[in-house]
């Protein structure tokens, strides 16, 4: 049974792990609360972007191309909304999850050091 819950907690961990490094919060320059949560081109760990208008930003970096959230092709997975208008769940809850995620890993750390040191110790009595 205690390996079974160890095998869920870690394949829950490593879809989370893949979900935050391929996903960002991008907050719009401007407002009070909106925000998008969009994929990344490429991983990482960054899991907030700031927005900004293409003007601001290309005022602020001459002669650079914008960032990879202002591009056509930059695919939005959910539309945050904003807070002045209602109250949306899920950046609460995509901030507890990025928050959870390393503390599974811990669990699994340690779980797995306890069963090294059980079996080390079963190996030295025998």
């Amino acid at each position: 049974m205690q390996k079974r819950w160890l095998f869920l907690i870690a394949v829950f961990a490593v879809a989370l792990t893949i979900l935050y490094l391929m996903t960002a919060r991008v907050f719009l320059e401007g407002t009070l609360g909106d925000n998008y949560l969009m994929l990344k081109p490429y991983p990482s760990l960054d899991i907030g972007m700031g927005g900004g208008e293409e003007g601001a930003w290309s005022r602020a970096h001459p002669d650079q191309a914008p960032p990879w959230w202002q591009s056509p092709d930059a695919i939005r997975l959910l539309d945050g909304g904003s807070w002045e208008e209602e109250p949306v769940l899920w950046p609460t809850f995509y901030i507890l999850g990025y928050l959870l995620t390393p503390v599974l890993w811990l669990v699994l750390a340690v779980s797995g050091l306890r069963r090294l040191i059980s079996s080390r110790r079963i190996k030295s009595r025998a």
